[in-house]
């Protein structure tokens, strides 16, 4: 895979959004947390980064792992840490136990061992609990670099995938907190590839964009598909609404209800093309969810995502079709 250029994570997840005049990015990595400090002008300069090592992925699933072992033992005298195989299958469920518990307020967790299945009834608090000196750590740093009200905190997925840190966030720190979308930084760095692809050998470290504009602006990034590829896979072509696909046109196409009276589009989410991109669009009151991540501004979509327009509205799914 030819290498065509380097792009600083924190700047790409933040070109595509709105956001207060102090900015931080906040990411979580194996062994350490990583706080970016944003300057935020016509530019997206990266700043300060400071680096954590008391908070990291690896410490956090085997503090849930110990804990989990000991409610194991207290409710069912069953110890999942003794035997080999049975450790495996805890660290094997845990992360889609912690996906629940970032949605619902428990969970089940099976372990079955010497033919009998072990069972616990898993609680939010249960798993915030062991680690929430971690969290505290995070929100302490994080309000040490805050300006009151004038911050916004942009989060990474894999650390708005923690059960419970981001409402912790929020109630401890004036920031605004925002959780952003997995593909985030991948799809800044795209939306501004000509800026970050190098012509020549040498492959430059970007640590500066184009601040956010309220539409991303269409480019052309050159690509050479891989040998064998049967086609050139661009932007999404069609989103499939209950089995049924519509093309995606620049018009857009509108997710949501309309009062026929007031003829009111407040709580619509349209899909369009600009260019070579897809843009998903809403206004800033709904409660729109992209992959299972709340997103609160445009954003760039890339073929298989899932789009939620709302709540109790069904996923739509963007697709691309191929000759």
């Amino acid at each position: 895979m030819p290498v065509m250029g380097l792009v600083d994570a924190a700047v790409a997840a933040a070109v595509d959004r709105p956001a207060r005049p102090r900015c931080l990015h906040l990411d979580i990595h194996l062994h350490r947390a990583v706080l970016t400090e944003l300057d935020r002008g016509s530019e997206i300069v990266r700043g300060a980064v400071a680096e954590d090592s008391r908070a990291g992925l690896l410490g956090l699933y085997d503090t849930w792992a110990r804990a989990l072992a000991r409610i194991f033992v207290r409710t069912t005298r069953f110890d999942p840490m003794h035997r080999a195989a049975t450790e495996q299958v805890l660290y094997v469920q845990l992360h889609n136990h912690l996906a629940a518990l970032t949605k619902e307020d428990t969970t089940t967790v099976t372990i079955p061992s010497g033919g009998r299945r072990h069972t616990i009834e898993l609680g939010l608090e249960d798993v915030v609990g062991p680690v929430r000196p971690v969290y505290e750590t995070l929100s302490t740093w994080v309000g040490d670099r805050s300006d009151s009200t004038e911050t916004t905190l942009l989060v990474s997925d894999r650390l708005a995938g923690l059960p419970g840190l981001v409402a912790h966030l929020r109630e401890s720190t004036d920031a605004e907190v925002v959780a952003l979308h997995p593909a985030a930084a991948a799809s800044g760095a795209l939306a501004h590839g000509d800026r970050i692809c190098s012509g020549d050998r040498s492959v430059p470290f970007v640590t500066r964009l184009p601040a956010y504009d309220s539409r991303p602006t269409p480019v052309t990034v050159a690509v050479t598909p891989p040998p064998g590829s049967a086609a050139k896979i661009e932007a999404p072509t069609h989103v499939v609404v209950g089995g049924v696909a519509y093309r995606i046109s620049a018009e857009g196409i509108v997710l949501g209800s309309t009062d026929s009276e007031a003829g009111d589009r407040a709580d619509q989410v349209r899909i369009y093309r600009q260019g070579h991109q897809v843009i998903l669009e809403g206004p800033s009151s709904a409660s729109i969810e992209v992959n299972g991540v709340a997103i609160e501004s445009a954003t760039v979509l890339t073929t298989g995502d899932r789009v939620r327009p709302a709540p109790d509205a069904d996923d739509v799914l963007l697709v691309t079709m191929v000759e």
